[in-house]
């Protein structure tokens, strides 16, 4: 009723049957071929920035008009905003969709504009990063160049990034392993807050399935013949719902675990853990004097061999780094 109404007065409308976001851009672009017009967006979304950025050619210059709200004022962004930050340009649908946009949860406590300082200062992170706009990859391509975000996300050290390892050892591996040390850092302090640290490899995968097919939808429109049900999404009812995880977060005996932040040599129940008759774990907050010294192991878990840095708190792999790659990623 309302695009008739609409047409009686000479206004122009068009209804999206999927993604209007998507729509509004791309007749946005449709109406800047006449170079003689001045093109502007009226919208509120920050999608709709985001894809204008993205899909607007270098040779034409859309406006984006926010309104003004409450006590913000009203605000205009060009689709050359970002001109100055070429690698955030190119790669900005990745970078917004992996740090959570409308339909991709994002991470806990990993924000926007940290990340994407991360991504100008580090170059290399764009050729990951370029996968996601190629159409036709397979999940494991994109866990493989996802991976390696994701860890910069989470301000890796480098060691993890650009390992020196034997092809064996896999991303998954490397994930875990880093997970395991920002969680044994973190329950040293007494303080632990497991959505601070690197979700499991399960989650991350899954994620990163949302984010590809989230980036190509973009890209495609209408014309992508991906199975969503294949990429981090399942069917319950009429409606997609995210697939969380496919695999539970921990054995049960981890998950169960109990650990201490003594200080002495835990021989007296004073120590959580010899109280409860567990040996220290590598959770503990180690002491060179512990008593307590049966370190904690489960055949269901696969660490890689680690040992101590010169830090005192990034292990560092039993292989041969160049001194370069041993810097730690910075803001």
């Amino acid at each position: 009723m309302l695009r008739v109404k609409l047409s009686t007065i000479g206004i122009f409308s068009d209804q999206s049957a999927a993604y209007a976001d998507r729509t509004i851009v791309t007749t946005a672009l449709k109406e800047s071929e006449d170079l003689t017009k001045k093109v502007v967006i009226v919208a509120e979304d920050t999608d709709v920035a985001v894809l204008l950025t993205a899909l607007c050619p270098a040779d034409r210059e859309i406006f984006l008009r926010k309104p003004a709200r409450a006590n913000k004022p009203e605000a205009v962004y060009s689709s050359r905003s970002l001109s100055h930050m070429p690698v955030v340009e190119d790669n900005i649908l990745l970078l917004h969709a992996i740090t959570g946009c409308n339909t991709v949860s994002g991470t806990y406590y990993q924000g926007k504009t940290n990340f994407f300082k991360t991504f100008q200062n580090f170059p290399d992170l764009g050729d990951h990063a370029a996968k996601f706009k190629k159409a036709g990859l397979s999940s494991e391509i994109i866990f493989e160049n996802g991976a390696q975000l994701i860890l910069a996300m989470y301000s890796a050290p480098m060691l993890f990034r650009k390992p020196n390892i034997p092809d064996k050892l896999k991303w998954d591996q490397l994930l875990q392993t880093y997970r395991c040390e920002m969680y044994r850092r973190t329950a040293a302090t007494g303080r632990v807050n497991l959505a601070n640290i690197l979700p499991t490899v399960d989650a991350i995968q899954q994620h990163l399935k949302r984010v590809y097919f989230q980036v190509q939808q973009w890209l495609h429109g209408y014309q992508l013949t991906m199975d969503p049900t294949k990429w981090g999404w399942r069917k319950e009812g009429h409606k997609l719902v995210p697939v969380q995880m496919e695999e539970k977060p921990a054995p049960k005996n981890i998950m169960e675990l109990i650990c201490c932040v003594f200080k002495g040599d835990c021989n007296l129940n004073t120590c959580r853990c010899r109280k409860h008759g567990l040996p220290c774990n590598i959770a503990c907050k180690i002491c060179s004097t512990c008593l307590n010294t049966e370190r904690y192991s489960d055949e269901n878990v696969t660490v890689p061999e680690t040992e101590a840095s010169d830090e005192g708190d990034i292990p560092r792999m039993n292989t041969s780094v160049d001194k370069n790659d041993q810097t730690h990623l910075s803001y």
